[in-house]
């Protein structure tokens, strides 16, 4: 991948926080911030510089493609047709290596993991995240530690769109799960499941500071007198953008943004040209970046849909085609005053694997199984709020007044450079403006500040943790130990059920009588080990005596040798 134009890592005190927390910790970390933060740029600076065995996925596949990985429904063998409730006996202990086709390649992949990285989570449903805790817990032997004692990066802003659910699965997820199905809300994250949550602070998009302070409290709905009249001020409902001008019109329905480019397109004089993207291997349509037949004509609008830092454009750059020919295109880009010629661009369609090379570690590798090839171009008079999700516009003209989903009205304006740029073609109703109290809480509750996040570093990096192996092991006790501050009758009502319990106990003994290495019997007996306590705390009304310190020192042998 080529590298990437970064905010400078050092002043950026939260980037440089996150990053050293991956680097030198094995803590989960939820990273968000509002549009604009750098979450991406995060994202790429990661894949360059951190050394761990790592893996980037993404909840939708157009999503994945962007971030450069995987779909969590291909990684994890999940049909997406497939709704997987946590009561589904195919999720028991001893089934889920069958339900998910789980071949000995592919539990040696999860097992060699250092880091699962999730893109895109505001988008990502509980059930889902439920799902992948159970594969990871039984592909990993750890079946009483949340994602079988793998880290994960969740990198996203709640506060713009959340994910998907049809109806008919909305009805039959409410039984288990709150409403609106964050991947907070997964069960998992009842399990004293807590990631550290650092919040990007510094906005890259936006720099006039009235249209940033307008924006953070739009996210938060917590909008001023003085901004809803700040807003009416930008209100235009004759607004007529002249040809060429660059203005984008933000609509909340895919019909309505399709019309306006098919009635502009028509509107010019001149051929039409139409390119075929070239498809091979296994890119299925739900991946595609852009349109597989594009239609243009010289005078289009049209917005790039890829950054291409070595000619200069980024996605959701808007130009005016000039001159068509087979294999280039003429755009100029007048907020530049600079025409650049467009090729096809090549999106791939990846999966993971191990690699194998004698007398070296198990790598984690990427296999190209499919590609897409097109001019990274889409027509641009208009585009819907769900499609402009991670573009950047100079200018905007906004229709609203139906918007429907949880921050689409934050997602719509925050896609702006300016509050000059921006034009509403109506007022925002109040109803129009959503935010869920939950993602605030849970934020809220998760946030750690820079002070503690340099004291958790510190002590795992300071020289007086660093004595002898004996000292970082009573060490890593401890800290484990503070991290379950609940008290016996909460960490027992948080334990799977005493059948379950009962079941992992039994499957994990079988498997012990067959293991012969002695590197797959200590794992397996630490479980053991911990499936006894857990089993003694949960049919014994008093919790015996130094059960906290047990299961510390357990689970932390566990960090040091289960994987």
């Amino acid at each position: 991948m080529a590298s990437v134009p970064l905010p400078a890592i050092d002043k950026n005190k939260e980037f440089r926080l996150a990053f050293d927390l991956l680097k030198h910790t094995t803590q989960s970390l939820f990273l968000t911030g509002k549009a604009g933060t750098g979450k991406t740029t995060f994202l790429h600076y990661l894949r360059e510089h951190l050394s761990k065995k790592m893996v980037v996925l993404a909840p939708t596949g157009i999503a994945a493609v962007r971030a450069g990985g995987q779909t969590i429904h291909s990684f994890f063998r999940i049909d997406y047709k497939e709704l997987f409730l946590p009561d589904d006996p195919r999720l028991s202990f001893s089934k889920v290596e069958e339900t998910f086709r789980m071949q000995e390649e592919f539990v040696q992949l999860l097992r060699s993991l250092e880091l699962l990285v999730i893109d895109e989570v505001s988008m990502l449903r509980c059930d889902l995240v439920d799902v992948m805790d159970r594969i990871l817990r039984a592909a990993r032997a750890m079946p009483l530690m949340p994602f079988g004692g793998l880290p994960v990066l969740w990198i996203g802003d709640l506060y713009q769109l959340p994910p998907v659910v049809r109806e008919e699965e909305s009805k039959l997820l409410e039984s288990y799960y709150e409403p609106n199905f964050y991947f907070f809300q997964a069960r998992v994250f009842r399990e004293n499941y807590r990631p550290i949550c650092i919040e990007l602070q510094k906005v890259y998009r936006q720099e006039d500071q009235r249209f940033l302070d307008l924006l953070n409290r739009l996210r938060e709905n917590a909008l001023t007198p003085d901004d809803k009249a700040l807003l009416r001020s930008r209100i235009d409902p004759h607004f007529h953008p002249e040809p060429n001008s660059g203005y984008v019109m933000l609509c909340t329905h895919n019909r309505q943004a399709d019309a306006i480019n098919r009635n502009n397109l028509h509107s010019l004089k001149g051929k039409q040209h139409t390119f075929e993207a070239i498809v091979e291997g296994d890119f299925p349509p739900s991946m595609y970046p852009v349109e597989k037949e594009l239609s243009l004509k010289e005078g289009a609008q049209v917005m790039f849909t890829k950054n291409n830092w070595s000619k200069d454009y980024y996605n959701g750059e808007v130009g005016i085609v000039r001159a068509i020919d087979e294999d280039e295109i003429l755009v100029e880009v007048p907020e530049k005053s600079k025409e650049i010629v467009v090729e096809r661009e090549e999106w791939e369609n990846i999966r993971y694997k191990t690699q194998r090379t004698k007398g070296m570690p198990v790598s984690v590798e990427t296999e190209v199984v499919g590609r897409f090839v097109q001019y990274p171009l889409r027509l641009a008079w208009a585009i819907t709020v769900h499609k402009s999700q991670g573009m950047t516009f100079e200018k905007v003209y906004a229709e609203l007044h139906r918007a429907f989903a949880h921050g689409q009205v934050y997602v719509a304006l925050s896609r702006c450079r300016s509050l000059e740029g921006l034009r509403l073609k109506s007022d925002i109703p109040p109803t129009c403006i959503r935010v869920d109290k939950r993602i605030t809480d849970f934020i809220r509750q998760a946030q750690w500040h820079g002070h503690e996040v340099e004291q958790l570093l510190a002590q795992t990096l300071g020289e007086e943790f660093q004595v002898c192996e004996e000292k970082e092991e009573e060490n890593l006790r401890q800290a484990t130990a503070l991290r379950m501050q609940q008290d016996a009758e909460a960490w027992r009502t948080s334990l799977p059920p005493l059948d379950s319990l009962l079941e992992m106990k039994a499957t994990l003994e079988q498997q012990l009588r067959s293991s012969e290495e002695a590197g797959e019997v200590l794992p397996k007996l630490l479980q053991w080990q911990m499936l006894c306590l857990a089993i003694e705390l949960k049919t014994n009304p008093q919790a015996p005596v130094g059960w906290q310190a047990r299961w510390a020192f357990l689970q932390a042998m566990l960090q040091r040798w289960g994987s």
